[in-house]
C-alpha cells in the first residue's frame, strides 16, 4: 500500500535509561533496562547487564552517555 514507508513489524526489544546520580555512580549516573518481544521478558539480571549498557555507552561519556542529542527548536 504505502512501497516506500516502512511499516512496523513484532517488537524486538524496548529499552530504558533512567538518570539517577546517587543510585546509579559507578556507571555514570545512569540505570539501564531491556525488555525483550511483545512478551517483554527481563533481558540482564547481573552486574554483567549493567556492565554490557555502560560498556557500550562509555564512547559517549562526554554526552551524558546519550548517544542522541534532543532537536533544537527555534
Amino acid at each position: 500500500k504505502f512501497a516506500t514507508a516502512m511499516v512496523p513489524d513484532a517488537l524486538v526489544h524496548t529499552e530504558f535509561m533512567v538518570k539517577d546520580s546517587a543510585r546509579y555512580a559507578a556507571t555514570g549516573g545512569w540505570g539501564f533496562g531491556r525488555w525483550l518481544g511483545m512478551e517483554q521478558r527481563p533481558y540482564g539480571t547481573d552486574a554483567g547487564f549493567v556492565q554490557e549498557c555502560a560498556g557500550c555507552h562509555a564512547p559517549v561519556k562526554d554526552n551524558d552517555w546519550v548517544f542522541t542529542a534532543p532537536v533544537q527548536l527555534p
